[in-house]
């Protein structure tokens, strides 16, 4: 079993999203029970909104300078 971060909780469901909070931080939580074991992958929130502001500025910057011209 490959964890890049000991100490997240292993929870196990036929297929899941979650959000925990561990140690103070939110964290948003996948998971998916297969015949071979248990695939879970888990993200700080605050790197999923850091991406999905970075992502929002990439289509309103341009659009911006779009609607000024």
């Amino acid at each position: 079993m490959y964890l890049s971060r000991p100490g997240l909780p292993l929870i196990i469901k036929p297929f899941w999203l979650r959000r925990l909070s561990l140690q103070g931080e939110a964290w948003r939580a996948y998971g998916l029970q297969t015949a071979d074991g248990v695939i879970q992958i888990a993200q700080p929130s605050r790197v999923r909104q850091e991406l999905a502001r970075a992502a929002a500025l990439r289509v309103v910057v341009p659009l911006v300078f779009l609607l000024r011209s």
